[in-house]
């Protein structure tokens, strides 16, 4: 929702304007009840003060049967004032009218049934009829006390309505100003309560995306929760900072004790025997005179002995190699060296590239590429399998698939396939390693699925690399 999402340096000042309003509001309809109530007991006793008064005037012009002054008693308070909505009846002792306002309406000796009086008349009384008129009987008496008759005052519901809208009008405005003193301060004072929470929110956000170092904030003492939050989150921080202090400091210290144990190995189990075999082959070729198939063999393991050389290079090293482009007959070679092996394993090599003319990538780190992927696929190729490896350029990258019929890697070594020393289906996890390495340097992707009995590794290597 939306008002979820939206900051407490919002939230706060709208709820205190929400509540303020609310109060306003409130406070606005009980003024309004109020006034109309106390506007319609006014109305009420200026009409009962008018009818002791008309009562006491008329009774002498009753007990005289003087009926023309009667009706000018009756009609007086109407000049003086707003006629409409108002009419006095004077009924006799019988409920006939006597004298009326309004003898249109009510002719005089007429029945009072039209009014629809209460059943008594020997006190003052008030009621409102259907017809929307307010009704108030005042009984008139004699000297000697005997009700003559009965005084009847009937006023218009819509005579109140003027009153009412002057109240309406006055409570609103007297509203509309203190919102408009309200409201600002209100606001202000959201913002401030909810400023230091917002402040601390922004700090807290930056943790995990900038080091704690880095990250400047506001800090409030006190005793109440802002403070204690903002105490509890600088203790957090400097905890943070000490901990990614150790942490890169364990971090680097088994990194040199892991590369320091992997060129040792290297250098020991490779290096060495590398430059014999390679001074040999030298030695043969410039004193022996081998027959045409064996100098295409000797000439095939030279360049796979160079091509170990440079690659151990290039990982002792971290550098990029000097290589030339790759061409159909490095392909070709890997083919060479590869078949061997996925025969012994009583298996086919499914071969599906079709490269004609060489491409812009080092042929160093893609034969090595090749290889690696190749000799784990026929390592864990079952018996009657296939290893399959396909070779195309799709969007501008050139994408290998090693794929094979064999043992499937377990899913739980899945996320850790690249990681030195990481063991895999039996080999001891440098090769996959090395590969990871080199896809990398080469600026590519790499990337592992087993499903349906097949292992599959897929590498995406840009073109527009720099041989």
């Amino acid at each position: 929702m939306v008002l979820e999402n939206l900051s407490y340096r919002s939230k706060t000042p709208l709820a205190f304007s929400f509540i303020i309003l609310v109060t306003a509001f409130l406070v606005s309809i009980a003024l309004i009840v109020q006034g109309a109530r106390q506007a319609k007991q006014e109305f009420i006793a200026n009409a009962e003060s008018l009818g002791r008064l008309l009562v006491r005037t008329v009774t002498p012009a009753m007990q005289h049967d003087e009926l023309w002054q009667a009706y000018e008693i009756l009609v007086t308070p109407l000049e003086q004032g707003e006629s409409a909505g108002r009419s006095f009846i004077l009924l006799d002792a019988k409920l006939r009218v006597f004298a009326a306002s309004d003898p249109g309406t009510f002719p005089v000796l007429s029945s009072a049934e039209p009014l629809r009086l209460p059943g008594r008349f020997d006190r003052p009384t008030q009621w409102e009829d259907t017809a929307g008129f307010f009704v108030l009987s005042t009984p008139v008496h004699s000297e000697d006390g005997v009700q003559i008759g009965t005084l009847v005052q009937r006023y218009a519901s819509a005579l109140l309505a003027p009153r009412y809208q002057q109240i309406v009008r006055d409570v609103a405005l007297s509203t509309l100003l203190a919102l408009t003193v309200l409201l600002p301060l209100g606001w202000l004072a959201g913002k401030r309560l909810a400023g230091p929470l917002s402040h601390l929110a922004g700090c807290l956000s930056r943790v995990g995306r900038e080091a704690p170092e880095t990250i400047e904030c506001r800090y409030f003492s006190g005793r109440d929760e802002i403070g204690q939050l903002s105490t509890g989150f600088r203790r957090m921080l400097n905890e943070l900072q000490q901990k990614q202090r150790l942490e890169k400091e364990v971090v680097a210290a088994d990194r040199l004790a892991a590369i320091g144990r992997l060129t040792a190995g290297i250098a020991h189990e490779i290096n060495n025997p590398l430059g014999g075999m390679l001074n040999a082959l030298n030695t043969h070729k410039k004193h022996a005179r081998p027959d045409p198939q064996s100098a295409k063999t000797l000439s095939l393991i030279e360049r796979g002995l160079i091509q170990i050389r440079e690659t151990v290079s290039a990982l002792l090293a971290e550098v990029r190699l000097e290589s030339h482009a790759l061409t159909p007959q490095d392909i070709k070679d890997i083919r060479t060296l590869i078949a061997p092996d996925v025969q012994q394993r009583d298996a086919r090599l499914v071969w599906e590239v079709e490269m004609t003319e060489p491409l812009p990538l080092p042929a160093t780190q893609v034969r090595q590429i090749l290889l690696n992927l190749l000799l784990n696929a026929a390592k864990a190729v079952r018996a009657g399998g296939f290893v399959r490896c396909r070779l195309e350029v799709i969007g501008g990258a050139c994408v290998i698939c090693v794929e094979d019929e064999g043992e499937a890697i377990p899913p739980e070594r899945m996320a850790h396939l690249f990681e030195p020393f990481a063991e895999s289906r039996g080999g001891h996890g440098l090769g996959l390693w090395v590969t990871y390495q080199l896809v990398t340097q080469l600026g590519g992707k790499i990337a592992a699925q087993c499903n349906d009995g097949k292992t599959v590794f897929d590498v995406h290597l840009p073109l527009d690399i720099t041989p």
